[in-house]
């Protein structure tokens, strides 16, 4: 028996365990009961919208305003940013007025930052139930441009025709835009 124990060790290889983890990283919420704020941070993350090191300042204003949950925050988290983008966008187009009426040449500005999206390539949601609102929500995340996203667990999140149809829709537009398919 020990001879067949330390065959079998010898055998195991976890690096080959990882294979799907070498082009990402694996966000395993398996087994989570998630709510739909949840789903929805969680999506704003994985699109992009809101940065990792954001969370933390959303969820302190959230849990100290009263009268605001989680969702409230995000809401006004992004409209913020949205805010401020807009008010920096019009900053430069009134900048290079002012600098065209002068006939001087304006320098190149720097681009206006947008968080970039972590680079996840596996998501386990498996037995998270977070139904059919939460599966549309998340589709957008099957579509994005230039996505990581190779493998995508949704087995027992409580989906129906509902979403389920949101889950087809995103992985047709995932199809349309040319990225490649999902795995698993």
């Amino acid at each position: 028996m020990e001879i067949e124990a330390a065959s079998a060790k010898e055998a195991f290889d976890p690096l080959a365990e990882l294979k799907e983890l070498k082009t990402g990283i694996c966000l395993d919420m398996g087994m989570i009961s998630l709510s739909r704020d949840e789903v929805k941070l969680m999506t704003l993350i994985l699109t992009g919208r809101i940065a990792v090191e954001d969370i933390g300042s959303i969820v302190w204003y959230a849990m100290t305003s009263l009268g605001q949950d989680l969702n409230a925050a995000m809401d006004m988290y992004v409209a913020d940013k949205a805010r401020e983008a807009q008010m920096q966008q019009q900053q430069i187009l009134e900048a290079k007025a002012a600098f065209a009426l002068n006939a001087v040449l304006l320098p190149p500005l720097e681009p206006i930052k947008s968080p970039s999206p972590p680079a996840i390539s596996v998501i386990n949601l498996s037995y998270t139930y977070m139904g059919n609102r939460s599966m549309k929500m998340l589709s957008e995340v099957l579509h994005m441009e230039n996505s990581p996203l190779t493998t995508i667990d949704i087995s027992f999140c409580g989906l129906e025709e509902k979403g389920l149809l949101a889950f087809a829709r995103g992985v047709t537009k995932r199809k349309q835009k040319g990225i490649p398919a999902l795995r698993g």
